[in-house]
C-alpha cells in the first residue's frame, strides 16, 4: 500500500511536471502570438502608409511628366516658329540676322498657335519648380531618416521658404516615430 501510494505520487509528480511544461509552452506561444500579432498590425500600417506613399509618388510622377511635356511641346512649337518670328521684322532691303542678306522673296509666316516667349518661360518655370519639389521632397527623405544636425538645419531654411509644407513633414515623421515607439497591446486568448 505504501509503494502504490509511492507510484502514485511519483506518477502525480511526473504528470504536473508535464503540465507545468505544457503550460509553459502554452504562455511561450501565447507571447509568440501577441509578438505576431502586433508585428502584423504594424506591417499592416506599413503597407498602408507604403501604398499612400506610391499613390503620391505616382501622382507627383505624372504631374512632372505633365509639366515636361507641356515645357517640351511648346518649346519645340516655339523653336519651330522662329524663322517666322525673325521674318516679320525683315523688310525688303535690310539685312537678314540669319544670313545677311538684303532680298527677302520668300519670308517664313508664323502659325497662328505659335505660342509666346512668355508662355514657353511660364511652362518651362513650372517644369523647373515640379523638378526642385521632387530634389527638395527626395533630400527631405535622405536626411530625416539620418536624423543627423544637417536635417535641423534643414528643416529651419526650409519653413522660411514652406512653413505649411515643412509642418505636414515633420507631423508625418513624428507620427511615424511614434508609432514606431507603441507598445503592443496585450490580447487575451
Amino acid at each position: 500500500s505504501m509503494k502504490a501510494e509511492r507510484q502514485k505520487l511519483d506518477s502525480v509528480s511526473t504528470e504536473k511536471e508535464k503540465l507545468n511544461s505544457e503550460k509553459e509552452k502554452l504562455n511561450d506561444n501565447r507571447k509568440n502570438i501577441r509578438a505576431l500579432t502586433a508585428d502584423l498590425r504594424t506591417l499592416d500600417k506599413h503597407r498602408k502608409t507604403l501604398t499612400q506613399k506610391q499613390q503620391l509618388y505616382l501622382q507627383a510622377d505624372a504631374e512632372y511628366a505633365r509639366k515636361r511635356q507641356t515645357y517640351e511641346a511648346l518649346n519645340k512649337a516655339f523653336l519651330d516658329e522662329q524663322a517666322g518670328v525673325l521674318a516679320t521684322g525683315l523688310a525688303e532691303g535690310m539685312p537678314c540676322p540669319v544670313c545677311g542678306s538684303t532680298a527677302h522673296p520668300c519670308l517664313a509666316v508664323m502659325s497662328e498657335h505659335a505660342p509666346t516667349e512668355a508662355a514657353v518661360k511660364k511652362a518651362k518655370e513650372a517644369y523647373d519648380e515640379e523638378q526642385k519639389q521632387i530634389e527638395i521632397k527626395q533630400l527631405w527623405e535622405k536626411l530625416s531618416r539620418e536624423k543627423s544636425m544637417d536635417f535641423m538645419e534643414y528643416v529651419k531654411a526650409f519653413y522660411c521658404v514652406n512653413p505649411t509644407e515643412t509642418l505636414l513633414l515633420l507631423d508625418e515623421i513624428i507620427t511615424n516615430t511614434e508609432t514606431k515607439n507603441v507598445q503592443p497591446q496585450e490580447i487575451d486568448t
